[in-house]
């Protein structure tokens, strides 16, 4: 399953060309992550280019479904590190995984 809120994202046609079940809706709002099974789910990717945001959804999704295996992309290293320390704490049986992909964050899309 995936959840993107930009129909035209590139990402989408790759989702629909291998079947992949596609819920075209923005992760934060009520409701998306039940939408998406997140309860039935084994694991997350979190991947915008916010960080607060994908903090947001794992913390969202460890709300309803804690044992879910998640793997967020942050972009700030200090951040990355205290989040995957902190979720660690939080929910040990739960496999967590931030990494900071970059030092400096990406341009906007144009």
């Amino acid at each position: 399953m995936a959840v993107e809120r930009d129909p035209h994202a590139r990402g989408v046609a790759i989702a629909r060309e291998l079947d992949v079940p596609l819920v075209l809706e923005d992760t934060g709002a009520p409701g998306v992550l039940d939408r998406a099974r997140i309860r039935h789910s084994k694991s997350l990717l979190v991947l915008t280019r916010d960080d607060s945001e994908n903090l947001d959804i794992v913390m969202a999704a460890r709300e309803t479904t804690p044992s879910v295996r998640v793997v967020m992309r942050l972009y700030d290293d200090d951040f990355a590190a205290t989040v995957q320390r902190t979720l660690r704490a939080s929910y040990p049986q739960a496999p967590t995984r931030s990494r900071s992909v970059s030092p400096h964050r990406p341009s906007p899309p144009r």
